[in-house]
């Protein structure tokens, strides 16, 4: 026979974590949070620290609205926002210049697979439309002709 379970129940329910989940979707602090979700901050805390599966949950939570504005702001990219795109440009501009480029070497060119260089032809048409850039001699590549090969 199972022994029963002594002690409060835990404020922490199924319903707790779904209106902390909703509430950090949309952009709430820790402390909107818990108001919305009744409960204390210490609780959420002990929580948060203590339980691995209900942190990745509220971290997953609390990235979404980021992710879904970004997707917003690529979508009208996409279709040819000219003001999107010159946002983005400009704030990525003003961010710090560390970049994933000086952490990992790039691949040399033989390495590349037929995704990454489409990936690389498309950023550069795309540079050349906005007019950041003239002519592709301006990202040091040459075109290789049918002769080169």
């Amino acid at each position: 026979m199972e022994k029963p379970k002594q002690g409060r129940p835990s404020k922490m329910t199924a319903d707790v974590v779904r209106k902390l989940e909703e509430a950090f979707q949309f952009g709430a602090t820790v402390s909107e949070a818990c108001h919305l979700s009744d409960i204390s901050r210490e609780m959420f805390y002990q929580h948060y620290r203590s339980n691995q599966d209900f942190s990745d949950k509220i971290e997953k939570a609390r990235s979404w609205l980021a992710v879904r504005a970004k997707h917003n702001v690529a979508t009208a990219i996409m279709n040819g926002d000219i003001k999107s795109s010159v946002w983005l440009l400009e704030k990525r501009d003003s961010l710090p210049t560390a970049t994933i480029e000086q952490e990992i070497p790039p691949l040399p060119e033989d390495e590349w697979d037929e995704g990454d260089k489409q990936m690389l032809d498309a950023y550069i048409k795309t540079a050349i439309q906005l007019g950041i850039v003239g002519d592709e001699s301006e990202y040091g590549l040459v075109k290789k002709t049918e002769s080169d090969s």
